[in-house]
């Protein structure tokens, strides 16, 4: 099992790193919150249970910006917490 982990891990670490997709930019009109500002609102829907809005925020932070263990740690938290263990593990 473990050496499963381990290679899915790797996998998902590897098309991460490979993946990064070109973001559209927000409209001139729009004004775009700071990573800082979308981190704690992520963190903040993270500890308040609402899931979905923090996995929207930690995805859109990694696109943007690159990750850290605890983003990953808490996107694959909020995956697991919404019955999704097959991305929760790749996180």
């Amino acid at each position: 099992m473990k050496p499963i982990l381990i290679f899915l891990s790797s996998v998902a670490l590897i098309l991460l790193i490979t993946s990064q997709q070109s973001v559209l930019s927000a409209e001139p009109t729009q004004i775009e919150i700071t990573v800082d500002q979308r981190l704690q609102r992520a963190n903040e829907a993270y500890s308040s249970g609402r899931y979905y809005e923090a996995i929207n925020d930690y995805d859109t932070i990694i696109a943007r910006h690159g990750f850290s263990a605890n983003m990953l740690f808490n996107l694959g938290n909020s995956y697991a917490q919404k019955s999704q263990s097959g991305l929760a593990i790749l996180q």
